[in-house]
């Protein structure tokens, strides 16, 4: 979860809890190999996204800040 979420921020590891549960239960009722596509999910996550989604996210938001000047 923490992988999913990102651990350098408090919020990632939540974040990652929540994107799991709900990865579990959505491929969960397609199939009854769920635990495969989590693997996958932290495959892509980590190779695409090295911070995790709350670190992506974060830096995101603060590429968006600078641009506009802090006003957001």
């Amino acid at each position: 979860m923490a992988v999913i979420g990102g651990s350098r921020l408090l919020w990632g590891p939540a974040l990652g809890a929540v994107i799991f549960f709900f990865l579990k239960d959505l491929a969960g009722n397609l199939t009854e190999h769920w635990p495969a596509m989590i693997g996958v999910t932290v495959i892509v996550v980590t190779v695409l996204m090295p911070a995790g989604i709350a670190g992506t996210l974060a830096e995101l938001a603060g590429r968006l800040l600078r641009r506009t000047g802090g006003r957001a």
